[in-house]
């Protein structure tokens, strides 16, 4: 997914949790996470610093790019 490709990238990716996996509440140990990509990021061999987010309980990953009146989403934060 790509807002504005000049300032870089979001593309979705999956985590497994072993620590979830088989957990007493039955939540899934596969979970979903949101990965952003500087602009340039494919055409260079530099490391960057990682900053991870996790939404939190009962929260929706997908709702981070929900847009409201006159709030910057969490992609535009970032």
């Amino acid at each position: 997914m790509s807002r504005d490709p000049s300032q870089g990238r979001f593309e979705r990716a999956t985590i497994e949790s072993e620590a979830l996996r088989r957990n007493p509440l039955g939540d899934p140990h596969e979970r979903p996470l949101w990965v952003y990509l500087p602009s340039g990021y494919d055409d260079s061999d530099l490391r960057y610093p990682a900053v991870y987010v996790i939404q939190g309980l009962t929260g929706m990953i997908d709702a981070w790019f929900n847009v409201s009146p006159f709030a910057d989403n969490f992609p535009t934060m970032v």
